[in-house]
């Protein structure tokens, strides 16, 4: 068989498994979508979703008409350049995200997000050297402030920004390992969760709350066990913080619950086969990966536990990063190279699978392309009523429910 052949055979093998994927799925239907690798980060404003990638677009939330757009200086979006931070902060008077060429410069934009006209820009050096982890700037917004973290950065990492033009008013040093999850600023204080070092005899890191006032410690909690690999965000409900490490035993995962208002550790345990939670609903904590589960808190125990398989029967690259609607008791996950599912949040069981990888990018067909590369899900967020899905290769679709006749 020569290779013609095979590009041929892979491209009808490819094309057949669009057709069939796409038809698994019942439910969803795609209300809009930026599509061609557009969309290296977004964010949410009321009726509006600000995208960040070849440039900066504005988008109504219900229709996906676009409102405004601006020229960027770069391509956002591509991974080969850089790093765009985790997120896109808007207010109703700033828009800011963050970006890291590769090389040695961090940088932190602020734009007006009515008339999206570049603000100010800091540019913070410094070399790549924590190779585990991919640098950048986790940026939240708060009044008149910006709070930015730097991940991958030595020294100086955290620092508060004006609003108005960008100066700092204050800046410190969290630990040497900074982790790649979002900063999180939670009933007046900046949480973050950092490590001492993937590679230590005996890992550990910490989950710190800091003043943003003062940018003293409020409180530092030590969490044992090496974090886990894509670095997944801390679970914060109400007044917990749920977080998860990997122990040393094979198979068995720390689970931590904290106060995060005293820095308190109210419960830590030991679980096998788990990820990082993304949910709590009436005291049942729901936690993603390729073994998604749900755990009874007060009681200890495993309310079900389902292990998510490929067409070939193999596990699934699946991002601990979930959602749970809990008007529909439904629980959305996604692979990284191919499937959006929707489980019952009672029973853990498939409800529907959406081939993700199957639609249209707005490029030409290439057969070995799409065999190759990874086409799935990396962020997701339910929003009023509308489920986004943020792609692997930077593009976004949203779906809504069909209703049933």
């Amino acid at each position: 068989m020569n290779n013609r052949t095979v590009l041929v055979s892979l491209g009808i093998i490819t094309v057949w498994a669009i057709i069939m994927g796409c038809r698994e799925a019942v439910s969803l239907e795609l209300a809009w979508s930026v599509r061609q690798g557009l969309v290296g980060q977004w964010g949410v404003r009321d009726k509006e979703i600000f995208t960040v990638g070849q440039y900066l677009g504005v988008y109504d939330l219900l229709t996906g008409r676009e409102v405004r757009r601006a020229r960027l200086p770069q391509d956002y979006a591509n991974t080969t350049f850089g790093q765009i931070g985790p997120e896109v902060a808007v207010s109703d008077s700033a828009l800011a995200f963050a970006w890291y060429d590769l090389e040695k410069h961090g940088r932190v934009l602020c734009f007006d997000p009515k008339t999206l006209a570049l603000r100010w820009e800091r540019v913070f050096t410094w070399r790549w050297d924590v190779r585990d982890t991919r640098p950048t700037f986790s940026v939240v917004i708060d009044g008149n402030y910006a709070y930015a973290l730097a991940i991958g950065k030595e020294g100086e990492n955290l620092f508060k920004l004006k609003l108005a033009d960008g100066k700092t008013v204050w800046s410190k040093s969290i630990e040497k390992y900074v982790q790649g999850v979002p900063l999180v600023l939670h009933h007046g204080k900046l949480l973050i969760r950092s490590r001492v070092s993937r590679q230590a005899r005996n890992p550990y890191g910490y989950y710190q709350a800091v003043s943003p006032e003062t940018g003293a410690n409020l409180w530092k909690v030590r969490i044992d066990g090496k974090a886990l690999v894509r670095d997944d965000q801390p679970l914060i409900a109400r007044d917990r913080a749920y977080l998860t490490s990997e122990a040393s035993s094979p198979d068995l995962y720390h689970l931590y619950t904290i106060d995060v208002g005293t820095g308190t550790i109210f419960d830590h345990q030991l679980l096998r086969q788990t990820s990082a939670p993304f949910a709590e609903n009436n005291g049942v904590l729901y936690v993603g990966g390729s073994t998604p589960m749900a755990y009874q808190l007060n009681r200890r125990e495993k309310i079900w536990q389902t292990a998510l398989r490929g067409p070939e029967g193999f596990g699934l690259n699946v991002s601990a990063t979930g959602v749970l609607d809990p008007r529909r008791d439904e629980i959305y996950l996604g692979d990284w190279d191919r499937d959006l599912y929707v489980l019952s949040a009672k029973t853990g069981q498939v409800k529907e699978k959406l081939y993700i990888r199957g639609y249209s990018r707005g490029e030409l067909f290439s057969p070995l392309k799409a065999f190759f590369g990874s086409y799935g899900v990396e962020r997701l967020e339910l929003v009023q009523g509308l489920l986004f899905v943020g792609s692997v290769d930077k593009s976004l679709f949203v779906f809504r429910r069909m209703e049933k006749k």
